[in-house]
């Protein structure tokens, strides 16, 4: 059942929102780099770790990699954070499907990041350029899995049935190769668990360090956060290591200082990020008649669209 259109932020004089393609964005930033500096089909199974001694990461096929540093950047199911002894994030109670409509004809809807919020299911969308529209849908299930990406297409018409014929033509226009489908969790850095998130010279960055539901839309760009900050402070820490002679147990050292500062700074703006997206899903997937009509009453009234972009006002400054 539709109930109601929320909320829409536009473009202001000190606001300003851009859709980035995921794929570019990773292809952009891979051109960047020396060409033979990745390995691919490298799948890191065990991280190895000892106090003194520079860490190694175990591959697939039981080669070992050293290195000064290791940085897990492999997402909610980190072998990284599983190494360090980071709990498993915690299921929101909601899936999530996402997903780029094409239109070849272009598409007039203004640069404008919209959502609408029906009885336990959500959908937002914001255009990319003028002939991809990006969405998500968000609804209350158990998780599970579906891999079949024709299914889940099946799956999102036949949540937003009887929605406006605009929302509906988004899902159709969408190339099933475009769709994904997943489980919403998040966790919390709580400052007593800081420790774990460095040891040894391992730490992790992205969801593998703060998985956070989607309802702020932070979390790529808070991963973008961390790799400008991690970057910096370990600069700043070779820099000065090149200065003295050191063993390595004091090389080491001197690491895991500068991970720590990294790792502190972190848990100071993403704890506040993870608490209120997972407050404001809750809110935004009340489910039953009552509560839903309640909520959208209050919604437009309590709730301004720039409450949301606060989140974004953030400077990282730069890498140097």
């Amino acid at each position: 059942m539709f109930l109601c259109n929320v909320w829409s932020c536009f473009y202001g004089s000190h606001v300003e929102l851009r859709g980035v393609d995921r794929r570019m964005l990773l292809e952009s930033l891979t051109n960047a780099l020396p060409a033979d500096i990745l390995l691919y089909d490298s799948h890191v199974v065990k991280v190895h770790r000892k106090r003194g001694c520079y860490p190694q990461a175990e591959l697939k096929d039981g080669s070992l990699l050293q290195a000064k540093v290791i940085v897990g950047c492999d997402g909610i199911g980190s072998v990284v954070a599983k190494n360090l002894g980071l709990k498993e994030a915690h299921y929101a109670g909601y899936m999530g499907i996402r997903g780029v409509a094409m239109f070849p004809e272009g598409y007039t809807l203004k640069s404008v990041l919209s959502q609408s919020i029906g009885n336990g299911v959500r959908m937002g969308r914001f255009p990319l350029d003028s002939s991809r529209v990006y969405w998500f849908l968000v609804f209350n299930h158990p998780p599970d899995k579906v891999r079949d990406p024709s299914l889940v297409k099946e799956e999102a018409l036949r949540l937003i049935q009887g929605w406006p014929e605009q929302l509906v033509e988004i899902v159709k226009r969408s190339p099933v190769e475009s769709l994904s489908r997943a489980a919403i969790s998040d966790r919390w850095m709580w400052p007593w668990s800081l420790w774990k998130l460095h040891q040894c010279g391992v730490t992790v960055a992205g969801d593998a360090m703060h998985p956070v539901t989607p309802n702020l839309a932070q979390g790529g760009c808070t991963a973008m956060e961390d790799a400008v900050l991690l970057a910096r402070i370990l600069s700043n820490a070779f820099n000065k290591l090149k200065e003295r002679r050191l063993s390595v147990n004091e090389e080491m050292e001197q690491i895991d200082h500068a991970l720590g500062g990294y790792v502190a700074q972190r848990q100071k703006r993403m704890l506040g990020i993870a608490v209120k997206a997972n407050l404001i899903g809750k809110v935004f997937q009340t489910e039953g008649d009552f509560f839903a009509s309640v909520r959208n009453a209050l919604l437009p009234r309590v709730i301004r669209a720039d409450a949301f972009v606060t989140s974004t006002l953030y400077d990282v400054r730069g890498l140097v």
